[in-house]
């Protein structure tokens, strides 16, 4: 294991203070020539120097770490979402910490203390179901943080913190229109959970998109159901899927019921964009 080079390293080996190297490397005003400070530098990059964030933070009150709490990283949509967000905090030289709460209200006060300990400029916070439908004891634990919080995707009644979310309703609509526009006249709606409010209004927005044009399905059927009745009816030519964890089951039975030949179904899942 190789010491890890202080500024007190590359001082020695350029002959200088500990000091200028600071004020070098940090590009200070400093009266060094053009000369010593190429030295300077040079000599950091030989030696491998990279910079301790830790005792940066110190005097620049900045950790350079934000935090991401998402209720399931398996979940595609939660996934899609994180990658967006970290190549964004990686422009402004950000690290992005990505903690899961099993959608545990337990789990998720347990880590938000674990972000205050870890002294985090900032949170994205993606409530657990149950902070969604009762944000009583969130919002006295978002209080106590000392860094600014947004609430991300799952948005709260009350509007007790700064939130980003997304026209659910309006995403289902779209997704009706795309298939309705490449001709598509079968179409099943694949939803999950029926608390998840957020995929209850892209599947209420996609169906209603429907019946505007005289297609009609039941906005009631859970995937299981689809899946049967499709296997004993008919196959959809598409399909949206407003929860991504129920495709994998829907996409084998289409492609491999023995009944029918098989054939493409086209299909439209959540995607992140920032």
């Amino acid at each position: 294991m190789n010491k890890h080079v202080t500024l007190r390293d590359i001082a020695a080996a350029a002959g200088v203070s500990i000091t200028t190297v600071s004020l070098v490397l940090n590009n200070h005003p400093t009266r060094v020539s053009p000369e010593k400070r190429e030295l300077i530098k040079r000599k950091a990059q030989e030696l491998h120097y990279i910079p301790n964030q830790t005792a940066r933070s110190l005097v620049t009150h900045k950790s350079m770490l934000l935090a991401l709490l998402v209720p399931d990283i398996e979940n595609l949509f939660f996934a899609s979402l994180a990658k967006e967000i970290e190549d964004a905090c990686s422009t402004d030289n950000y690290s992005l910490i990505i903690a899961n709460s099993n959608d545990s209200k337990t789990t998720e006060r347990q880590l938000l203390q674990q972000f205050e300990a870890r002294n985090i400029d900032g949170l994205f916070l993606i409530p657990s179901g149950e902070s969604t439908k009762d944000s009583t004891d969130l919002k006295d634990e978002v209080a106590q943080m000392s860094c600014p919080v947004v609430l991300t995707d799952r948005l709260v009644r009350e509007h007790w913190c700064d939130a980003v979310g997304s026209d659910n309703y309006k995403g289902g609509q779209l997704a009706a229109r795309l298939f309705i526009k490449a001709g598509h006249t079968h179409i099943a709606c694949i939803s999950g959970r029926h608390d998840n409010g957020n995929a209850e209004a892209r599947k209420a927005g996609f169906v209603d998109e429907l019946g505007k044009n005289d297609i009609f399905i039941s906005p009631n059927s859970t995937a299981m159901a689809l899946i049967v009745s499709m296997e004993v009816i008919r196959q959809p030519t598409a399909s949206s899927i407003p929860e991504p964890q129920p495709c994998s089951a829907a996409t084998t039975s289409w492609h491999w019921d023995s009944r029918n030949e098989p054939k493409n179904v086209a299909c439209l899942f959540p995607k992140i964009f920032l």
